[in-house]
């Protein structure tokens, strides 16, 4: 009687020795078998799900790379009655004329101590509403400026 051949591979794992088709080295397929059975995938699956992702993730740097950056707003162009509105609306702003802001003092005390933290200004006026965009990036290097300069003069 014939016996059937014993199969080099057992439970379709290939042995340390070998590579797969794409070449890659053991540690990384022992990785992808022990995922692959965690989530009741095959090796395949999981090869595939990792290619999508990383797809997706180029295809997000891409349209990062690709996007067009909103304008700063121009040097010395007066505030619109819509746009002092907007301005005069929010917690950060005290009043708001044509072409002057003047910034609530508890707005101020914060810009500081993020600065300390080390966060940088556009950042920190951008989360309160008003960035570059919207005051434009001159105003708000010379805001800080002035601020810091009346913080040294107090200390």
């Amino acid at each position: 009687m014939n016996r059937p051949e014993k199969a080099t591979r057992s439970h379709g794992k290939p042995p340390d020795d070998e590579t797969t088709g794409l070449g890659l080295p053991v540690s990384l397929k022992r990785q992808i078998e022990s995922y692959a059975v965690m989530h009741h995938m095959t090796p395949t699956q999981v090869l595939a799900e990792g290619m999508k992702l990383l797809l997706k993730q180029e295809a997000l740097q891409q349209g990062r790379m690709n996007r067009a950056k909103p304008k700063a707003r121009p040097c010395n162009k007066p505030f619109d009655a819509e746009e002092r509105q907007y301005l005069c609306g929010l917690d950060a702003v005290d009043e708001c004329g044509e072409k002057r802001i003047t910034w609530n003092r508890y707005f101020i005390r914060y810009v500081e101590y993020e600065l300390e933290l080390g966060a940088r200004p556009v950042d920190v006026f951008r989360s309160a509403g008003v960035g570059p965009e919207v005051i434009g990036r001159k105003r708000i290097e010379r805001c800080v400026s002035r601020w810091r300069r009346q913080a040294a003069g107090k200390e």
